[in-house]
């Protein structure tokens, strides 16, 4: 037999003894549920059946005897007791009074209001110190690469100095391209000097760079990052603190 076959029969057989199975609970089911109803209607006669019956018969004796009667109504009593605590709790109409909610809403948007300015003012203040740490962090950095800026320029004789100053006032002017030859007219040195002194400028860690013109002059200029950093004055006065 086709095992897949199979399978599909056990498949079939297992479905219908579930069915069967859901038959049985459903007919045990509506048995309860006429048990329950017989129950409730047998309470219900017993308890009309309960209530007190006035005699139609008077005993003869001049003077009867007292008796205390076996059974008192209880259906009066039993709604007197419910009523009286619903009356002095509630309104009119039985109902709680209407001012209680409308103060419980507008103290839970007084509270959310409340919330929301100490969340605002909680992020202004930390807004406030992120800027101010950063703004503390950035004075560090600056003073940090004044130090070093000062520290570079330091190192470089006044000889050297005064080439640096020459190069850069000339880029400053916007004349054209700044060469050994240019710098060497404006100090009256010679060309192999201004090579010499701008050699040992770069070894103390100045930033200048050489740009060869048509293959034949050099062309010099400073840094551009050192112009943003600081300006020629701004040099002078780091280097003789």
């Amino acid at each position: 037999m086709d095992p897949i076959k199979e399978a599909f029969d056990k498949i079939k057989q297992d479905i219908s003894s579930l069915k069967d199975e859901l038959f049985l609970f459903s007919a045990q089911l509506a048995d309860l549920r006429k048990e329950i109803g017989d129950i409730k209607y047998g309470l219900q006669n017993r308890s009309v059946n309960s209530e007190p019956t006035i005699p139609t018969h008077n005993p003869s004796n001049t003077n009867p005897p007292v008796s205390t009667p076996t059974h008192n109504p209880t259906q009066d009593i039993a709604l007197d007791r419910l009523e009286s605590p619903l009356n002095d709790l509630s309104t009119g109409n039985r109902g709680v009074p209407t001012d209680k909610p409308t103060n419980q809403q507008t103290n839970q948007q007084t509270n959310q209001q409340n919330i929301i300015s100490s969340y605002n003012l909680l992020n202004e203040s930390i807004e406030r110190e992120n800027s101010f740490e950063k703004a503390t962090e950035i004075l560090g950095t600056l003073d940090a690469i004044r130090k070093e800026i000062r520290l570079k320029f330091k190192r470089l004789t006044p000889q050297e100095m005064l080439v640096f100053s020459t190069l850069y006032t000339l880029e400053e002017q916007d004349s054209g391209e700044v060469t050994y030859k240019t710098i060497a007219q404006h100090l009256r040195l010679s060309e192999s000097s201004i090579r010499d002194y701008i050699t040992k400028i770069k070894s103390k860690g100045i930033p200048v760079s050489k740009n060869r013109l048509n293959n034949k002059q050099i062309s010099l200029t400073i840094s551009s990052e050192l112009k943003k950093l600081t300006n020629l004055s701004t040099i002078i006065k780091l280097r003789d603190l």
